[in-house]
């Protein structure tokens, strides 16, 4: 499995390659609880794009808002966010 992290940074991190991120229409759902359920989030942002007939495009992508350091577990806020086609 490939992951991409995507951070603002002072300088260059040896081993690290620069890339830019995709723009585009996205479908968003927040996840708010535990980072260790946001599959279940992610899920249910897929079959809301079903739904609504949308066709996903490119990978899933989790931004997250909290600090774990200085949030409960249970409070971590997430957004979950899939690129789209918009629905024909």
């Amino acid at each position: 499995m490939t992951v991409t992290v995507a951070a603002q940074v002072e300088q260059g991190v040896p081993g690290a390659t620069r890339d830019i991120l995709s723009g585009g229409l996205f479908a968003m759902a927040t996840h708010v609880r535990p980072d260790d359920q946001v599959c279940l989030t992610a899920h249910a942002l897929l079959v809301w794009i079903g739904e609504h007939r949308h066709v996903a495009r490119g990978e899933l992508r989790e931004v997250y808002i909290s600090d774990p350091r200085q949030t409960a577990p249970d409070q971590l806020v997430t957004h979950v966010m899939v690129r789209i086609e918009e629905s024909r």
